[in-house]
């Protein structure tokens, strides 16, 4: 999937949660491996729109989460991340605690699950 197609996902994935009213964007189950993440990576640098984005259920892996963590330090936007169940272990984890020295705006990062 190429950047192009990224950015229409996310502009199809927003939604608003009826829980507590927040803009979101859900890539959930969306079957987003390694290579799929970096394209995505590459969109979410130059984004401005997303501030909540749920990548829940995929194989993003510690590959995937290295390309996710270059994205948020340049991201601004991206108050919320969750990435559960991606299987990411200790190297992506590792990306992506370095990628918070970076990014400040992130306040919520969500990996439950998420290591091997």
């Amino acid at each position: 999937m190429g950047k192009e197609k990224w950015k229409k996902e996310l502009a199809n994935g927003a939604y608003i949660d009826f829980l507590d009213g927040a803009p979101k964007t859900s890539l959930i189950y969306m079957r987003i491996g390694a290579p799929e993440a970096k394209d995505l990576a590459e969109v979410l640098k130059e984004d401005e729109t997303v501030t909540s984005l749920w990548l829940c259920d995929n194989n993003i892996g510690d590959e995937g989460a290295k390309y996710i963590a270059e994205a948020l330090k340049g991201n601004r936007t991206i108050t919320a991340l969750s990435l559960s169940r991606n299987n990411i272990g200790d190297k992506g984890a590792t990306a992506l605690a370095l990628a918070l020295k970076a990014n400040t705006n992130l306040t919520y990062l969500y990996i439950y699950l998420g290591t091997k």
